[in-house]
């Protein structure tokens, strides 16, 4: 890595990255997204993979908060062909990390589908074809990658996909498959998205005129959804 005029070039990526996390706990989205663009050219520039795809993931979550589907599917794509082909990072890498990039492999990969499954959707609808392709190939790469846990954020796509078609009592059945996840002993909170199939469930019931059955589900899961940040209707 070269120096630059700031100091090492090292030094600059991190500062780079304090800046980014900074904007985005603000929530100043639009100056981290510009942050990560910068982080993303300063690492190509530099020759580094790994900062170059944490910066790509940064741009397809920031996409979702500034409503930018085309954007998030740009950079998703690329995220997914470097991670799905050493050759390519190799491009931006030639003495690529073998060990650090096949972790980021590992974990990346089904969040960059899942990513890229959100930005369809936003831009051509949940009951497209789009996002069925994404599904489907999504849950594929959670198997390859040994990333099962993340099969169940994927299977609570089908909860929309019904929404969508206004089959509401499938897209039910489907909140209710999701809530009720087996997902081990000591689940790690991150991974824990039964609150989801609640969450989904209460929606839905609302829209069926379940309306005691829904305020009966938000009481029940009140303490799980409020630290989601679910905001509770009135019924």
């Amino acid at each position: 890595m070269s120096d630059s005029p700031d100091g090492s070039a090292e030094q600059r990526m991190r500062d780079l990255f304090d800046r980014q996390s900074h904007f985005r706990d603000k929530c100043w989205y639009r100056s981290a997204q510009r942050v990560s663009r910068e982080i993303k050219q300063f690492a190509k520039t530099e020759g580094l993979i790994i900062p170059y795809l944490h910066a790509c993931h940064q741009l397809m979550n920031g996409a979702q908060d500034m409503l930018e589907p085309d954007v998030g599917c740009e950079v998703a794509i690329e995220a997914i062909a470097l991670l799905e082909s050493e050759e390519k990072a190799r491009l931006i890498q030639p003495d690529l990390p073998e060990g650090h990039y096949q972790y980021t492999v590992q974990w990346m990969s089904a969040c960059s589908y899942d990513n890229l499954a959100k930005h369809v959707a936003a831009r051509e609808g949940y009951n497209s074809d789009g996002v069925h392709d994404c599904i489907t190939d999504g849950i594929q790469v959670c198997r390859r990658t040994g990333k099962l846990e993340c099969i169940s954020c994927f299977r609570e796509y089908a909860t929309d996909v019904y929404r969508a078609s206004d089959d509401l009592e499938m897209a039910l059945h489907h909140a209710r498959a999701v809530e009720q996840h087996a997902i081990g002993k000591e689940p790690n909170e991150g991974n824990d998205r039964r609150w989801v199939g609640a969450r989904d469930q209460i929606e839905l019931q609302l829209l069926l005129g379940q309306l005691d059955a829904a305020e009966d589900r938000s009481e029940e899961h009140t303490s799980e959804l409020q630290s989601h940040s679910f905001i509770s209707y009135a019924v």
